[in-house]
């Protein structure tokens, strides 16, 4: 069966409501997203922790059910010390800050916190993914956390469908391989006919 896009998203909405506390439909404020653990990021040199903050976030943003230009104001408030001081300073590459989307955000946020030789081995480790011994949520974690470190790869919604179930399709086609390579391995041997055989053991009848 072919995965759809709207699978996927269901896939990934089940998910995030699962690691999540709380209820639906509380509003989408600032305070909401507090409670949710939404926390203040004031920079840092260690990717994993630029990548936890921004995850978490996420997280929250898909419980809240928040737009984009909501992502957008949500993320930068909790910006606070250098990596306020950072946004500032990217506001004014743009020029106007009015024309700036949640897109922008996100690969600025990245570009800065995660080195290029960071990306890259996200990147290859993402290509790397399959489910393998994973369970499908587990698997859908993973392919989530790593694929914004592809973009260039699967940078639109049916592309990132199809990786998604490539990865589900190698562990079947690595069973079928094996199996396969047993049945090579395994001799047949050959039947006897009833009429070889006695009550007492094999007929020596010639």
């Amino acid at each position: 069966m072919e995965l759809t896009m709207d699978m996927l998203a269901q896939l990934m909405t089940r998910v995030v409501q699962d690691r999540m506390p709380g209820r639906q439909g509380e509003g989408k404020t600032i305070e909401r997203a507090r409670k949710l653990r939404a926390t203040d990021f004031e920079g840092t040199r260690d990717p994993t922790d630029a990548y936890s903050w921004m995850d978490q976030l996420e997280q929250v943003f898909g419980m809240m059910e928040c737009t984009d230009d909501q992502k957008l104001r949500f993320a930068t408030f909790l910006l606070k010390g250098r990596a306020h001081h950072w946004w500032r300073s990217v506001q004014l590459r743009y020029g106007d800050p009015t024309t700036i989307t949640w897109a922008n955000f996100l690969q600025d946020f990245f570009d800065h916190y995660f080195p290029v030789v960071y990306q890259d081995a996200k990147q290859s480790e993402f290509l790397r993914l399959t489910q393998g011994n994973m369970s499908v949520e587990e698997y859908l974690i993973k392919f989530i956390e790593l694929s914004r470190f592809a973009q260039l790869i699967v940078g639109n919604e049916r592309a990132k469908c199809r990786r998604f179930e490539e990865g589900l399709r190698e562990i079947a086609m690595r069973t079928e391989s094996n199996l396969g390579e047993f049945d090579k391995r395994e001799p047949r041997r050959p039947k006897r006919s009833n009429r070889e055989w006695t009550v007492g053991g094999p007929s020596n009848r010639n």
